[in-house]
């Protein structure tokens, strides 16, 4: 987006370096974390094999 409004390379990936440390910055500050991983239910991966195996 700022590559269309004309400015250089440089400045747009300065630009979003900045970006990036601040907002890692802020969520270090206030303690942001992304939702972790958790299996849902289904199949197990036992189950999985055995259909692999199958086909």
């Amino acid at each position: 987006m700022l590559t269309n409004i004309g400015l250089s390379r440089e400045v747009v990936l300065g630009a979003g370096l900045i970006a990036g440390l601040l907002v890692r910055g802020m969520a270090l500050q206030k303690g942001w974390s992304l939702p972790r991983y958790r299996e849902r239910r289904g199949r197990t991966p036992d189950e999985i094999d055995r259909l692999d195996r199958s086909a």
